[in-house]
């Protein structure tokens, strides 16, 4: 059974009190109040059982059970800024206006590990494969598996790029533009297109718009 984790709102005012020794100044940081990070830190001290700080004359002091925590925290928040360097902000796109469900959806790239395990979730996906930009294409123009209108052309996109590292790049030079594809409800079925392409219209499947 996984352990349940304590709030990261409380462990980020916690790691930023720490740091400060002062609520005003982590709440300053933070861009919340004071009256914020007094809670959060209370809560954090609830879920954990343990006292963090030690009010004393005003001043602020960790504790010893703090002194031990923080720098597993740190360590934690550390690691998350790390993971977070390494990703690139890729594409933006909100389903078009007129399907039954809308999503405001952001993309980002990464490297992933060489024994990494391609998989699926069973609900939005139903198989997992390793599989370049452009044989995904390739497979879809053949028909062997569907691919919905933004993939295929954030699939186009990266097919451009020799090399992992080349994608990636780009992400820290390029602006990255909201795409709002147009909904064409036709006799035959709705058709999806993105603004000033019109010559490139995409069948939707039915079951994607329905209510």
């Amino acid at each position: 059974m996984t352990a349940r984790l304590p709030s990261l709102n409380g462990l980020r005012a916690f790691e930023a009190a720490a740091r400060h020794l002062s609520f005003t100044q982590a709440a300053s940081e933070l861009n919340v109040t004071q009256t914020a990070i007094s809670h959060q830190i209370k809560r954090l001290e609830e879920e954990l059982g343990i006292q963090l700080f030690i009010r004393q004359n005003r001043a602020l002091t960790l504790s010893p059970a703090a002194k031990e925590y923080l720098p597993g925290i740190r360590a934690a928040f550390n690691d998350l800024r790390l993971a977070t360097d390494r990703l690139g902000y890729f594409a933006h796109w909100i389903t078009p206006e007129g399907m039954p469900k809308r999503f405001d959806t952001h993309f980002f790239i990464t490297t992933a590990p060489a024994e990494q395990q391609a998989a699926h979730d069973r609900l939005e996906t139903s198989e997992g494969i390793w599989i370049s930009p452009a044989e995904a294409l390739a497979s879809s123009e053949r028909g062997e598996f569907p691919l919905v209108f933004a993939t295929i052309h954030q699939l186009r996109e990266l097919a451009a790029f020799h090399s992992v590292q080349e994608a990636l790049e780009s992400t820290t030079m390029q602006h990255v533009a909201t795409h709002v594809p147009i909904l064409e409800q036709r006799a035959g079925g709705a058709r999806v297109y993105l603004p000033g392409d019109d010559d490139n219209k995409r069948d939707v499947p039915e079951n994607m718009t329905r209510s």
